[in-house]
């Protein structure tokens, strides 16, 4: 039985998607930084990027200002 050789094609899907008002930022960072993100989200049973998000809500939303210094 001869075998049709079927081409897929990759459609591309974006993590963005312009009707829903979001934007993607990467950010780098230590590699020990990023585990303690990953560890304290698993534990949550959330993602890292839902878990940063709720953190940075939290933040902002608190109103509290970030105090920067130069080393």
């Amino acid at each position: 039985m001869a075998m049709k050789s079927v081409a897929k094609t990759a459609t591309s899907k974006s993590t963005n998607p312009t009707d829903k008002g979001t934007k993607t930022i990467g950010i780098n960072m230590k590699q020990d930084m990023a585990e303690e993100i990953e560890r304290r989200a698993s534990s949550m049973h959330l993602s890292a990027s839902k878990y940063v998000r709720l953190i940075l809500q939290d933040w902002m939303d608190s109103g509290t200002k970030l105090k920067l210094e130069e080393k």
